[in-house]
């Protein structure tokens, strides 16, 4: 080999050497991740070049100094403090969300605008993060890492009132027909993504109600070793189809807020009334133990 191309081959090991070792330097060092209790890696950007890591070590969310401890795996150390953090979600792209409602992964909320939201990939429902003081329908100010979107602050650039109309509109808790066609039409100002956020809150809120009603009745029920089959809510009544421990099948009408019997399916003499859910799987037991119901 010439003395030019050893020269060619030694530079180029030098250079590999630097870049390795810059490299282990990298990823030695301390850095900035947000983190929520679903995740399980940071990809941190150092000089261009992007390092993933697996975190461990936090609770809860937010935004933390993490210190590796091997190539791949780095701790969490600390709590970020208040301008490192400001200063993290400055690097990050902006976007500007309505609230809609709270779930146990953080805020449910959609696009205050659609159309600008749909530029960067966003055209449903997200969860925001680490959000603070806020309500529904609030409009507030995020920054998207890419995998979550962080909150930052309120949107000082909207109308508060219009979200406390909202509120309030939404509290009535009427007919999700009157709600959209009546009372959001005399809230001035609204924008169509708000609207749609609107109509969001109320279908969580409706299959919110569903999943407790639902949970509910079917705990009663076991609770004296029956099972619900279906139901139906009808006003303020919820008419079920449920099994006793035989296996007959029964269909009876209790109140929708109370669970008190309201038809049981048998006859008793005209005193459903007195009964609650919880009492007819007993009830229907003992009538099918004695032979008294046919």
């Amino acid at each position: 080999m010439s003395r030019e191309n050893q020269g060619k081959g030694k530079s180029i090991r030098d250079l590999l050497a630097r870049t390795i070792a810059k490299e282990v330097a990298l990823r030695k060092q301390p850095f900035l991740a947000p983190y929520a209790p679903q995740s399980t890696t940071a990809v941190v950007k150092m000089e261009g070049v992007n390092y993933r890591f697996h975190i461990s070590g936090f609770q809860g969310e937010g935004i933390g100094i993490f210190r590796p401890f091997n190539p791949h795996e780095a701790v969490f150390e600390v709590e970020a403090e208040l301008h490192l953090a400001d200063q993290y979600l400055d690097l990050l792209p902006k976007v500007h969300l309505i609230l809609v409602c709270e779930t146990t992964l953080g805020w449910s909320a959609y696009p205050f605008n659609s159309e600008s939201a749909a530029k960067k990939g966003i055209r449903q429902e997200v969860i925001v993060r680490n959000a603070t003081d806020v309500e529904r329908f609030d409009i507030v100010v995020t920054r998207c890492d890419g995998m979550a979107f962080w909150f930052e602050a309120p949107f000082a650039g909207t109308d508060p009132i219009r979200a406390e109309l909202l509120r309030e509109t939404f509290a009535l808790r009427e007919s999700s027909t009157h709600m959209m066609t009546k009372k959001l039409g005399a809230i001035k100002g609204l924008v169509p993504e708000e609207k749609i956020a609107f109509e969001l809150a109320l279908k969580s809120w409706e299959a919110f109600q569903r999943q407790t009603t639902e949970g509910r009745v079917k705990e009663l029920l076991s609770d004296g070793g029956a099972a619900l089959n279906r139901y139906v809510i009808r006003g303020n009544q919820i008419e079920l189809t449920w099994q006793a421990r035989s296996g007959s099948t029964y269909k009876s009408r209790v109140n929708k807020q109370t669970f008190d019997v309201v038809s049981s399916g048998i006859c008793l003499s005209g005193g459903d009334s007195n009964y609650h859910l919880k009492d007819l799987p007993g009830i229907i037991d003992r009538g099918e133990r004695l032979g008294v119901i046919y």
